[in-house]
């Protein structure tokens, strides 16, 4: 909806919309950390069902009336034929493979960050709530300016340059000193963990028509879910046969893989 609305500033419209879930990546880890010293995880984890229920509601009334009319079964046949010409668009192909790779790495990230500072680092709940937190803080800034950015520069004037840049910032996390490098190299890491989503999103979105905006971001999380299915079970492997370690240098091999595949696209 914000695509077709906003087409000239795609990017900077999905921005300002990640901005809201950055705010609530930023707070929810620390207060998790926090409320975990007090009460079991399970009990966190249950609780959870009351604040979904109360946004569903809320997405269900704000979104009534943006859909309207009806469509025919001819309608329905040319949207498949554009789905299917997409797909083949190798403009499409490259920016999935990209967004694929990119979320490969932050999946690793998500998943081996924490073990990292809590198994070897020995931080509490409460201190690895803190890193979370750092992890998220500075995309509330840098998402609508990056956002921003692309739609003035060109997404691909941000994207090659933030995928090294996070590739780089991946595999300093193994060399940092826990404390204040640590937390300065996560929360650098924040500039640019969610905000390439949009970007990517965005640039898929001007490649497709204007009729299957939402389609294009489906069939895009389709080829990124098939990308990213096995990554965490040969993370998992290489962590097991070679160290932690391995886990951050990975995510930044995708990165720079991403940067490869987004450097000779005309976007």
């Amino acid at each position: 909806s914000l695509a077709n609305r906003f087409p000239e500033r795609r990017a900077t419209a999905l921005a300002f919309h990640g901005v809201g879930a950055t705010i609530s990546d930023t707070f929810t880890p620390l207060a998790a950390g926090a409320i975990l010293v007090i009460y079991p995880w399970r009990t966190v984890l249950e609780f959870q069902i009351v604040p979904a229920l109360g946004i569903a509601i809320v997405i269900w009334l704000a979104l009534r009336g943006v859909r309207t009319g009806s469509r025919s079964a001819s309608d329905g046949f040319s949207q498949v034929r554009e789905i299917g010409r997409l797909a083949r668009n190798p403009r499409f192909i490259a920016l999935a493979a990209a967004n694929g790779l990119m979320q490969m790495g932050r999946l690793v990230i998500l998943t081996f960050l924490p073990i990292y500072i809590q198994e070897h680092l020995g931080y509490t709940p409460l201190g690895l709530g803190f890193y979370l937190t750092l992890l998220h803080g500075l995309g509330i800034v840098s998402q609508p300016l990056l956002g921003y950015l692309s739609d003035w520069l060109g997404r691909r004037a941000v994207l090659l340059p933030s995928f090294f840049m996070l590739g780089i910032l991946y595999g300093l996390i193994v060399p940092a000193e826990p404390g204040f490098q640590l937390g300065l190299v996560i929360t650098t890491i924040g500039v640019f963990f969610y905000t390439l989503t949009n970007i990517t999103a965005a640039g898929v979105m001007d490649v497709a028509g204007v009729r299957i905006q939402a389609s294009s971001f489906g069939l895009t999380s389709l080829v990124t879910q098939a990308i990213v299915l096995p990554t965490p079970i040969l993370a998992g492997y290489l962590v097991g046969v070679y160290g932690i370690e391995t886990a951050f240098f990975m995510s930044s091999a995708f990165l720079f893989l991403a940067a490869a595949v987004v450097m000779p696209l005309k976007l």
